[in-house]
């Protein structure tokens, strides 16, 4: 019997964990971020084996500060494999760049962003730790957009594992300073 008290203890923590921490509101991201999330301390996965075409023309992420040195910028990929990427702090490059991605890469990313139901994520992912980092991620469609803050990386492992695959793709960009 000790599920019952355990998930009645989650449930509580859900009801709370917005009052503890709020999401960072600076940067292109997280300024689209929704101003009443829906709020998961925990998740379950599900899936739905009758899943619409989705097209996509936009992915994106943006790493948040934490108490130490974690990677700060934000990333914008268009379908089409152009990006503009700023860098602040603790990256390889700082400052404003755009550039290319190769399209057979981008692909499967925009196609794991379809398959894993993105849009039927919660908003908002966090637990009540402090100075974590918080990682923003976009997709944007022809009819609608959603933007996902993953406070201290406790999102459910779909939203993680794109999260890690926008970041792959910086490795065989190619890049040209603003």
């Amino acid at each position: 019997m000790k599920f019952p008290v355990l998930f009645l203890a989650l449930a509580s923590s859900v009801a709370c964990a917005s009052e503890i921490w709020d999401p960072p509101t600076a940067g292109e991201i997280a300024g689209q971020f929704p101003k009443h999330p829906k709020t998961h301390i925990i998740s379950l996965e599900h899936t739905d084996q009758r899943r619409p075409e989705i097209k996509i023309e936009q992915i994106g992420i943006q790493r948040t500060a934490c108490f130490g040195k974690c990677p700060i910028y934000s990333l914008i990929i268009n379908r089409d494999g152009t990006f503009r990427y700023q860098g602040d702090k603790f990256v390889k490059r700082r400052g404003n760049w755009h550039g290319s991605i190769e399209w057979s890469d981008l692909a499967k990313v925009l196609q794991y962003a379809a398959e894993s139901d993105y849009f039927d994520l919660a908003d908002l992912y966090g637990d009540n730790t402090t100075d974590m980092p918080g990682t923003f991620t976009l997709v944007k469609t022809s009819a609608r957009k959603k933007v996902i803050y993953d406070y201290g990386n406790v999102g459910p492992a779909r939203l993680v594992a794109f999260e890690d695959m926008i970041d792959h793709l910086l490795e065989g960009a190619k890049w040209k300073r603003d």
